[in-house]
Order: C-alpha cells, then sequence, then structure tokens
C-alpha cells in the first residue's frame, strides 16, 4: 500500500476534543518514503508566491498540471502522494474522525478536497486566526523546518473576550494551549469550529524556512456538483481516474 503509514496513522490516531477537535502522528511517513519527498522538494522558481516582492509564503497547487511542470523524479514523488490525498477514500477517511463535522448552515453539501504545497520563508507571519467557514476540516503535513520546534499553536479565548468569524485577531486575546511540537515527517489535522484558533510563532514573523503539505476539504452545496467536477476535470488532465469529491 502506498503511504501505508500516513493511512494506518489516521486509522488509529485517538481525537482530542480540547480546544477543538484534533489529531496528530508522529511518524507520518516510512523513512524511506520521507527521505524521498524531501529530496524531491521543488525548487523556489516552481513555487507561485504570494507576496511576490518579498517572497515569504510559496504554493504550489498540487495538480496533474503543477506535476507535469516539475522535474521528472519529483514529479514520480509527488504523483503517487497527490494521488492518494486527493482520492475520495482518502477524505473519507479523515472525515470518519470528526464524525460531528456538518456543513456550516447544517444542509446536505459535498466536499471537494485541496492540496497545496508550500514553502515559507522568513518574514512570513500566520496571525491568531480561524479558517474561513467554507473549511470543513485541514491536515498539515510537516516536512521540513529550520527550526522544527516552532509549529502550530492552538488558543482559547480569554474570559470575556469575544471574537467570532473569519479573520485574525490580536494574540492578547487568548491564552495559548501547551502542545507538543510537530516535528518533520508528522501530521497535524483539526476541525474548523467556530473557536479553532491557531497561529504559527503567536503571530510574528517567522526567521526560519519551512515546508509543509496543507491539505483541506471544502463544503460546497449539492446544486456545486456538476460545476466543481468540471473544474477539477479541467485542472486534471490526461487519463486520471481520480474520485474528486466526497459527498456528505
Amino acid at each position: 500500500m502506498q503511504f501505508a503509514k500516513l493511512q494506518h496513522g489516521l486509522q488509529s490516531a485517538q481525537v482530542a476534543r480540547e480546544p477543538f477537535p484534533h489529531l496528530a502522528i508522529d511518524a507520518a511517513f516510512s523513512p524511506v518514503e520521507y527521505a524521498s519527498l524531501i529530496d524531491e522538494l521543488p525548487s523556489c522558481d516552481r513555487y507561485y508566491w504570494i507576496e511576490k516582492k518579498k517572497a515569504r509564503r510559496g504554493v504550489i497547487k498540487l495538480t496533474p498540471f503543477a506535476l507535469w511542470r516539475l522535474k521528472l523524479l519529483q514529479r514520480s514523488a509527488w504523483a503517487r502522494l497527490t494521488k492518494l490525498m486527493l482520492s475520495e477514500e482518502f477524505a473519507k477517511l479523515v472525515l470518519s474522525k470528526f464524525s460531528d463535522c456538518r456543513s456550516p448552515d447544517g444542509k446536505p453539501a459535498i466536499l471537494a478536497p485541496r492540496l497545496r504545497l508550500i514553502r515559507d520563508k522568513p518574514g512570513y507571519h500566520l496571525q491568531v486566526h480561524t479558517d474561513r467557514s467554507e473549511t470543513a476540516l485541514s491536515l498539515l503535513l510537516y516536512l521540513r523546518s529550520e527550526k522544527p520546534e516552532l509549529t502550530t499553536d492552538f488558543y482559547k479565548l480569554r474570559e470575556g473576550v469575544d471574537a467570532k468569524g473569519d479573520g485574525s485577531w490580536p494574540v492578547e486575546f487568548f491564552e495559548k494551549i501547551p502542545m507538543p511540537a510537530c516535528g518533520p515527517g508528522s501530521c497535524l489535522s483539526f476541525q474548523r469550529t467556530e473557536t479553532s484558533f491557531h497561529a504559527l510563532n503567536d503571530g510574528k514573523p517567522i526567521n526560519f524556512e519551512r515546508d509543509l503539505l496543507i491539505y483541506t476539504l471544502q463544503w460546497r452545496a449539492p446544486t456545486e456538483r456538476s460545476s466543481v467536477v468540471r473544474r477539477f476535470q479541467r485542472s486534471y488532465m490526461g487519463n486520471y481516474d481520480w474520485p474528486l469529491v466526497a459527498v456528505r
């Protein structure tokens, strides 16, 4: 089985309920798998840089088109993981760990997977925030970091403080929840809630470089299914028989 350790780790992981539903896996890859992914990380010119002048966060949306632009060995290494993580079976596996995950309006919905390879440079910052409401859950795979002890931090609101909706908030509004560091090769997954506050380095700019993989499941209305499928079919060129969405 390709990336069996990741799948088995998700199956056996225990979900913690506080401060919001989440799970962690210490070693999500076998040594060979991890070494292959690290050795074949793309060069910086393959990323789309969100802040181009400052070049702080680079993103590769992992689709066959993006994979085709990589060198042959890079393409081979990342295509196997991409194919697994964008499958309906993988979406259902992750979703099964968060049984109370429901669409924001409580109506029937579909879930569309999204997979991005991320490179953060010194100066990048991520303030305390909750993910957008269309995000059902997130799964982060930490690949390489110059400071592996600095990963995603969780927070809870201080008494008497009100912070609702999407957006970022001052770190002074929160109490930091002690969490074990997610080292290289580890996995962290959490459900999006109104109180799933998280950040990197207390919202302060980082002074190191890191690589990670971010997988999310995005809510879509059932009426959007055909357009979601068409968009994915345009992106996933060639004879890729990959399931596109998970229905819930």
